[in-house]
């Protein structure tokens, strides 16, 4: 499983993006990874892998699922969020909106924009970093995009 969101961490500007993923593998491992990009004035990313061992927790008074690590991957990712932001932001919050950062879900079509209009190199790191055989089916197709063509028309 995967899901996509958009950040607007300043009120002007591209948006943070951030993907995550679940998915159990063979050795019975619940993994989840938190992909965070960054935008400027502030460019930079963040990429977590969590896992949990659902052997050592046959018990577990909660049910070890992708859903359950979907949601600790999104958790990851705000932590990631939060620290670039008190690191890069820090004495300049007039940059910074007001109110908690908000974290918008999107579909595939959200990166397909970036990538035809050339904002989408990010997305190799992530096919090349990510484990999830989910993810990676979705992002190959992308990577086929031609990009657009921009031409200035003068009056």
């Amino acid at each position: 499983m995967h899901r996509f969101y958009r950040a607007q961490i300043t009120p002007f500007g591209p948006s943070a993006v951030v993907i995550t993923t679940a998915f159990q593998n063979a050795g019975g491992y619940y993994k989840g990874e938190s992909f965070c990009i960054f935008p400027e004035p502030h460019p930079g990313r963040a990429f977590t892998e969590i896992k949990f061992d659902q052997k050592t927790f046959a018990e577990s008074p909660i049910a070890l699922t992708d859903e359950f690590m979907l949601e600790e991957a999104l958790g990851q990712a705000k932590i990631d969020l939060a620290l670039h932001i008190q690191e890069q932001y820090s004495g300049k919050e007039f940059l910074l909106p007001p109110g908690e950062l908000r974290l918008e879900q999107v579909d595939v079509q959200f990166l397909v924009h970036l990538r035809v209009r050339g904002a989408g190199e990010f997305l190799w790191d992530i096919q090349n970093k990510t484990k999830c055989d989910d993810l990676q089916k979705v992002l190959e197709p992308l990577f086929k995009l031609p990009t657009l063509t921009r031409n200035r028309m003068n009056d």
